[in-house]
């Protein structure tokens, strides 16, 4: 009997080793977090970095996604703790590679929209200095380098001035 069993054993270590290897702790993958284009009035919030993640930029809300957090969840979570803002009819529009080689960083942001329900926007939780509602044509410089591959895909969204 103990033949028998050990082998079993012998063959579930392997399996767990092939398994986490495969997971690959050792292997990198890409983040991936959202970024939200809220919408008011036919203009776009946008806000100027304050932390040391590209530092003076200007970009969308958002953030990344916690595990087993739905895009939805995280597109709510992110605006209110960054803005102080509550948005409604959330939907995901175009997704962007964002890589920043020489931080050695690849993050894949999905980019969402979403309406305007209520609030003052504020930088909230410290990441940025200030937000604006702007035109989506007068988005300024320098830009969050996600935000930058997303105007350079032409992408626009509808109703908006």
């Amino acid at each position: 009997g103990g033949a028998g069993r050990g082998g079993k054993e012998r063959i579930a270590c392997k399996r767990v080793e092939l398994v986490s290897g495969f997971m690959g702790m050792s292997k990198k993958y890409p983040k991936v977090g959202v970024g939200v284009i809220v919408m008011k009035d036919g203009k776009v919030l946008i806000g100027r970095r304050r932390e040391e993640n590209q530092k003076g930029t200007w970009c969308f809300p958002g953030g990344a996604i916690k595990f087993f957090e739905l895009l939805e969840d995280c597109v709510r979570r992110e605006v209110k703790e960054e803005t102080g803002l509550k948005v409604k009819n959330i939907s995901p529009i175009f997704a962007v590679d964002d890589f920043r080689k020489k931080d050695k960083k690849h993050w894949v942001c999905v980019y969402l929209r979403a309406d305007y329900i209520s609030g003052e926007p504020r930088p909230a939780d410290g990441e940025f200095e200030v937000w604006k509602w702007m035109s989506w044509n007068k988005i300024p410089r320098p830009r969050f380098t996600a935000l930058e591959t997303l105007l350079k895909a032409g992408y626009k969204p509808e109703g908006i001035k």
